[in-house]
């Protein structure tokens, strides 16, 4: 028995009935008490209720005969038919005999709760690092210990077939961050038991869905998009602001550990090219940011992040050095980069933008008269959004 449960022990059952409270461990020495000076000596009538299993009362006249005892009962603790200690109720044995099955019953559930609280304390922990384990993973470890670890925890990972990362950015009680809470949220929105869902570092949570989808149709990704969507509508219900990176789609374990890497990658990436807030620096989500991240959506953008760190500063000024000077306020960067994503329908572009397609046609004109990069051309073009990509995300990387 842990001194810290004893001691809570002594004191809920002293405040219960208003008498003093001991408990000692399976050697008879005082592990908790209502009076803490006690702690730590021994208790001469716990020692005879261990060896005997049975409780005693202790009168005034024998409590007299030995050394720092008072009169009083002792009964037994039990844990599972184990004997783990005694609890003590010091007073007229006429008197406090009655509260002896009460305060043992209590003592008993005590511990039965706490064993039961341990228990998912623990199982939690290892369902936390074999999530870990999975995002670590290296193809030239073995992965059949961590199989057969997970199959240990009920999960079969080979049924798992897609990895998203959630971060969260805010929740109402901005001091006390109950990932307990969360937790408990998500995996009640995924019904069922088969979704790995646990807490890895930097305060992220990793989801690995087991979804029934066909293979190799993109189905999968559009599904784990489409719920990754929903779940964060749900938790915004409930004050929750999180972000989500949905990684490709896995065959079997080891694609399923890069699906977790490329969430990952897909939800920082995504938050730089959004002005994302991380988790704890207290700034507010854009409404109109998106939350969610594919890493098939994204796959060029995170290809530019694994440039060399040397190579980003000198492609960003070659191309954009003179832009700076004849778009001061990002007008036509903007511009640029919402007419990349659907080149040939101006009017959406135009319309996306608040703006007349002649004006949207006079700054793509503007653009290639400052730079001299022709907009329409898909070389240029694809120099042009490189260098205004890295720009976004390059503040990030030089750091």
């Amino acid at each position: 028995m842990h001194e810290k449960i004893a001691q809570s022990i002594a004191e809920s059952a002293s405040e219960i009935i208003g008498y003093g409270v001991l408990v000692t461990d399976e050697n008879g020495t005082i592990i908790g008490c209502s009076d803490v000076r006690r702690v730590g000596t021994k208790h001469n009538p716990s020692v005879e209720v261990l060896r005997t299993a049975n409780p005693i009362s202790t009168s005034k006249e024998e409590a007299a005969s030995l050394k720092g005892v008072k009169p009083g009962y002792t009964c037994p603790i039990k844990f599972f038919n184990d004997l783990v200690g005694t609890v003590s109720i010091a007073g007229p044995p006429d008197k406090v005999t009655r509260f002896g099955l009460l305060v043992q019953k209590h003592a008993e559930m005590m511990l039965r709760e706490q064993n039961i609280l341990e228990m998912k304390l623990r199982r939690e922990q290892a369902i936390r690092d074999l999530a870990q384990s999975i995002l670590l993973y290296d193809k030239t470890e073995d992965k059949r210990g961590i199989l057969s670890y997970a199959r240990g925890l009920g999960y079969d990972l080979e049924c798992c077939r897609i990895a998203v990362i959630l971060e969260i950015v805010s929740q109402p009680e901005k001091d006390e961050w109950d990932f307990d809470k969360i937790l408990r949220r998500i995996r009640n929105f995924f019904t069922e038991r088969k979704h790995l869902i646990s807490v890895v570092e930097n305060f992220q949570i990793v989801l690995y869905l087991a979804l029934s989808c066909p293979s190799d149709t993109g189905e999968m990704e559009t599904t784990a998009a489409r719920l990754s969507q929903s779940l964060l509508e749900d938790l915004e219900n409930h004050g929750i602001v999180a972000l989500a990176g949905v990684g490709l789609e896995a065959h079997d374990f080891n694609e399923l550990s890069r699906s977790a890497r490329a969430a990952r990658m897909a939800l920082h990436t995504g938050k730089l090219l959004e002005g994302s807030p991380n988790a704890f620096d207290g700034a507010q989500l854009d409404t109109a940011a998106k939350r969610v991240h594919s890493a098939r959506e994204l796959v060029l953008e995170i290809l530019l992040m694994t440039l060399p760190k040397e190579q980003v500063p000198n492609h960003i000024e070659q191309i954009l050095a003179t832009l700076r000077n004849g778009d001061a306020d990002g007008e036509l960067a903007r511009t640029f980069l919402v007419w990349c994503r659907n080149p040939f329908a101006s009017g959406e572009v135009a319309q996306e933008l608040t703006i007349h397609r002649n004006t949207l046609q006079y700054r793509l004109k503007k653009i290639k008269e400052i730079i001299g990069l022709n907009p329409w051309d898909f070389h240029d073009s694809f120099l042009l959004w490189t260098a205004l990509t890295l720009q976004q995300v390059g503040q990030e990387k030089t750091d």
